[in-house]
């Protein structure tokens, strides 16, 4: 017999509720049913108030989450899931579901390239809501409206309920892509945010000599999340650089430069790196692109 969702008659996400829609989605993925049978199983009006609430959640975390696991707690961080629903399933039945003592922090790019960008985000959303205290989402470069339009996740929406549907669906994604927060700090000295170093307000030197310099996390603390398509400019230059910003072999650059392949956020060498560390009293710095 098959699951077809249903929203919680009194609206409290539980965990037993994202098991449920865990197995559901699973199930449907490996029934060889076409892509479209999704909207049977998760009809079209559960899916976006499951967005809505996890979206009033997220609207109200800073840019910079910092979060203080207790001693005995295990953070297992995640990044780039990309669409893999079996695999995001898999790693959580390894490393145990979230709890007080199993923390996740998820960082970014949930869609694209993948078959199932639709069915994990929406796992990934209900963990959120069922265990907000011990689910951290933040946001990749793909939680953004050129990539979801360019590299497939707008398409599987529309495939999966129909154009019509699935646009309306990947405008409230919009909406969610928005509130993510763009890092973690777990505890005093490990910072997780997607991309990579994003660059202070001041600049080293004038004119041509003046040179970037590493930002600090009260700048991070402070900044914009970037709104549906942070561009690098003005009030998202930080949401641009951390979302887009690629790290450097060693020796190909050094300190912080302009992102030139990318035209958008840095690239640095291992020496700003360690500038950044030092600067802001880390001493573990993790970035997933």
């Amino acid at each position: 017999m098959t699951t077809v969702m249903e929203w919680p008659s009194d609206g409290v996400i539980t965990v037993e509720w994202a098991r449920l829609l865990a197995r559901t989605l699973d199930a449907n993925s490996r029934s060889g049913e076409p892509p479209k049978h999704l909207a049977k199983v998760f009809p079209k009006a559960v899916h976006e108030k499951l967005m809505k609430h996890a979206c009033s959640l997220l609207d109200l975390e800073p840019t910079l989450q910092k979060l203080a696991p207790p001693t005995d707690t295990e953070v297992v961080v995640v990044g780039d899931t990309h669409g893999q629903l079996h695999d995001a399933l898999k790693l959580m039945s390894i490393a145990g579901e979230p709890s007080s003592k199993n923390w996740y922090v998820f960082n970014g790019d949930f869609v694209d390239r993948g078959a199932w960008g639709a069915e994990l985000f929406a796992v990934v959303l209900a963990w959120k809501a069922a265990a907000p205290g011990f689910v951290f989402l933040l946001r990749g470069n793909h939680e953004c409206e050129f990539c979801t339009e360019v590299y497939g996740y707008k398409k599987e929406l529309q495939v999966k309920y129909g154009k019509r549907e699935g646009n309306g669906l990947w405008r409230q994604f919009m909406k969610v892509g928005a509130s993510l927060p763009l890092a973690a700090q777990i505890g005093d000295k490990t910072l997780v945010l997607h991309g990579g170093l994003f660059r202070g307000r001041k600049k080293k030197g004038r004119g041509r000599n003046a040179r970037l310099t590493v930002g600090t996390l009260a700048e991070l603390a402070g900044a914009w999340k970037g709104g549906n398509d942070p561009d690098g400019e003005g009030d998202a230059q930080i949401a641009g650089d951390v979302l887009w910003s690629d790290p450097a072999p060693g020796g190909e650059v050094t300190g912080l430069v302009p992102n030139e392949n990318r035209g958008i956020g840095t690239m640095f060498g291992p020496d700003a790196t360690e500038e950044f560390l030092v600067v802001n009293g880390l001493s573990l710095g993790t970035w997933s692109v």
